[in-house]
């Protein structure tokens, strides 16, 4: 049965090439379906000599794509942020009355898995389903709700990368900046940044809208390592990205 649902070759690698093309809010509402192009990571990490976690790393960096394979039926459906996105679909999607999107994946429907949930393997070795599905939201929506599978487990044995990769061996550059990726803030420490945050942002001067203002946020903290004689090394640079990445952290973290 799997065998009737797995595209052949020559059309897998045309899909592949033309998705390293794209961009991310175009590839990641698309499923593939290519079981017979993936090989379980360690495979990679052996044939390397480098650790599972740093095969993650490098797939975190952009420096190698990793896939997810459905091991059960998952329902998702995606709801518009506005009427302007009403009606719209693709091959893979229905489109129901209220211009939702329902996607149905059976196994072994493969998704790429984004960067958000990536790090989430990293650090924890595993993170649920639900989490890759979030982070595929389709452009113009937002995830609503997901039958069949939500709390499924996915861990690092159950993602693939793809054949053609086996055998490329991590250039002297990824490697730098796997290493660079390596010392980066923890998790713990982007849930702490974020909720600082959060709490700045009760002041209008560090809010804006309903969310903090990351500018101003960034601004108090150069004020802040004036005032105390601290270096400002990196903070006028890395600093506001720092402060996306921590909030978009928290929004893994919501009981």
């Amino acid at each position: 049965m799997f065998k009737d649902q797995i595209r052949d070759k020559a059309e897998l690698l045309i899909e592949i090439a033309k998705m390293m093309q794209e961009s991310p809010a175009t590839w990641k509402n698309k499923k593939m379906n290519k079981l017979d192009e993936l090989l379980p990571i360690e495979v990679y990490a052996k044939t390397n000599k480098i650790s599972v976690k740093e095969v993650i790393g490098l797939g975190i960096i952009g420096r190698l794509n990793i896939f997810y394979v459905f091991d059960g039926p998952s329902l998702v459906i995606y709801e518009p942020v506005s009427d302007s996105y009403k009606a719209l679909g693709t091959k893979n999607n229905m489109v129901a009355d209220d211009g939702c999107i329902e996607i149905e994946y059976l196994a072994p429907d493969v998704i790429k898995i984004a960067k958000l949930p990536l790090n989430l393997l990293y650090t924890n070795n595993q993170t649920e389903l639900i989490n890759l599905i979030k982070a595929n939201t389709p452009e113009g929506f937002m995830f609503d709700r997901m039958l069949d599978g939500a709390g499924r487990i996915v861990d690092v044995n159950k993602v693939f990368i793809t054949t053609e990769l086996v055998s490329q061996t991590p250039t002297h550059s990824a490697k730098q900046e796997l290493q660079a990726f390596s010392d980066r803030p923890t998790q713990t420490s982007l849930k702490v940044i974020s909720l600082l945050m959060l709490h700045l942002a009760k002041s209008p001067k560090y809010a804006l809208g309903d969310q903090p203002n990351k500018s101003q946020i960034k601004e108090l903290l150069l004020d802040l390592a004036s005032e105390f004689n601290i270096k400002e090394y990196g903070l006028s640079k890395v600093d506001e990205r720092l402060l996306k990445d921590a909030m978009k952290y928290l929004e893994t973290q919501t009981n």
